[in-house]
């Protein structure tokens, strides 16, 4: 037995071959309503299954060569109509897809006659970033880190700054603050000098800070002198001093 499928807003069945007569009967599917034989059967309409509407009475035929067969009587719909279906969908989708072209050719054009806009040029100069300077930032932050200096090291010690180039890719300059002690030579004075030197690096567009050394030079009995070099992290006193002023040069 044939299971038959109906498309009324979508696919229905399957339906035995007498409830298909039967919604034929009723109106419920009209001649042209698309119907198939089966799940993998063609659409055709209604009206083109063979006892599913009355007949309407035909023109009289017209006389056949004799020996001429005589065309088979389709149940189903034929390859043509499938075809023809085929080609409607393709017109319809080449129609949808022109009137698509057209609309973004008129934007692109729209676009072109009236030029840049204001807001898109001014956003990419927002966005460029501006080059820095890296001698003009290292003098900035001595000349700043001097004036946040207590003042017993501003009346005491001198302030010194250098930067220089090197031949490294990673590390084009390099910069070094000195903060040297002011002091004055005396009889049996075993200290005789004392200096704070920060080592930098221009790294990433940006200097960082490589060490924080003490630099203290002892006199000897003997006339001679020495220097030993510690880091910052030594002297906690001045290490909590320097550390918040040394790192902020950006």
């Amino acid at each position: 037995m044939a299971d038959w499928y109906v498309n009324l807003d979508g696919e229905r069945g399957p339906f035995s071959g007498a409830k298909l007569k039967a919604l034929a009967d009723a109106g419920k599917i009209s001649r042209d309503t698309p119907v198939r034989k089966n799940s993998d059967g063609d659409w055709v309409v209604a009206e083109k299954v063979k006892g599913l509407f009355a007949e309407e009475s035909p023109p009289p035929p017209m006389p056949k060569p004799e020996g001429q067969p005589e065309p088979p009587t389709p149940e189903l719909s034929t390859k043509q109509n499938a075809r023809h279906t085929a080609s409607s969908k393709m017109l319809i989708a080449g129609l949808c897809g022109g009137i698509l072209v057209v609309g973004v050719l008129a934007v692109g054009l729209t676009n072109l006659l009236s030029g840049p806009q204001k807001d898109s040029v001014e956003g990419s100069a927002q966005n460029t970033p501006k080059k820095v300077d890296p001698v003009a930032t290292f003098k900035q932050f001595a000349e700043t880190l001097q004036v946040k200096l207590p003042d017993d090291f501003r009346n005491d010690w001198t302030l010194s700054y250098d930067v220089k180039k090197t031949d490294s890719v990673i590390s084009p300059l390099t910069g070094e603050v000195t903060l040297r002690a002011n002091m004055s030579p005396s009889k049996g004075q075993i200290l005789i000098g004392l200096a704070y030197v920060f080592a930098y690096a221009w790294q990433d567009d940006e200097w960082v800070l490589k060490s924080a050394l003490i630099h203290q030079e002892f006199a000897n009995r003997d006339g001679t002198s020495e220097t030993v070099t510690d880091p910052l992290e030594s002297n906690k006193r001045n290490y909590d001093l320097f550390m918040p002023l040394i790192v902020d040069i950006n």
